[in-house]
């Protein structure tokens, strides 16, 4: 009966294509889902946390290690990455007054179905070879992506908003 967390968590990679071939229709989909959607869930969950909680609520929106860096070939979903990023510390700004903490997890990879469909499979070897893009030699779990969720929900980041958390293995340290 209660809302005092969200976790805004859906994303497409999108095709890829230079800019300049980028089918519009596919432009609107990644963008659709990966900013659209943030802004729509942050809409209708931002009411329910503030009346729920007084305020004592969090939000946290799955962006990308993509969302504060470059990227060829794939521009609606850096665009789309990137601008949840600003629309977070955004939203943030406009409800840290109320005491409603929102922030970004930027994440690298992360072993689900879609770093096998950007990679191209999850063998050994293709695993292999995204783990060393990694300082740390390693690719991110959805637990230990829950791990950082969890953190940026609790008290323990009670003065933590507009905030975008990056994890990451040290991919963009580089």
């Amino acid at each position: 009966g209660r809302l005092d967390y969200g976790v805004n968590n859906a994303g497409v990679e999108g095709a890829r294509a230079p800019t300049a071939d980028y089918p519009l229709d596919e432009w609107d989909r990644v963008c659709g889902v990966n900013l659209t959607g943030v802004f729509l869930c942050m809409k209708y969950q931002i009411p329910h946390i503030l009346s729920d909680t007084g305020g004592d609520g969090a939000i946290v929106n799955v962006a990308s290690g993509n969302g504060l860096v470059g990227g060829a070939n794939v521009s609606p979903y850096i665009a789309s990455k990137h601008a949840a990023v600003g629309l977070t510390k955004a939203v943030a700004l406009e409800y840290a007054p109320l005491g409603l903490r929102i922030n970004a997890l930027c994440t690298s990879s992360v072993a689900t179905p879609m770093q096998d469909r950007i990679f191209g499979g999850d063998t050994p070897e293709v695993l292999a070879k995204v783990a060393d893009m990694h300082p740390s030699g390693t690719i991110s779990t959805p637990e230990e992506c829950a791990d950082a969720i969890m953190w940026l929900c609790s008290g323990a980041a009670s003065y933590v908003t507009g905030y975008a958390y990056v994890m990451d293995g040290g991919w963009l340290a580089r």
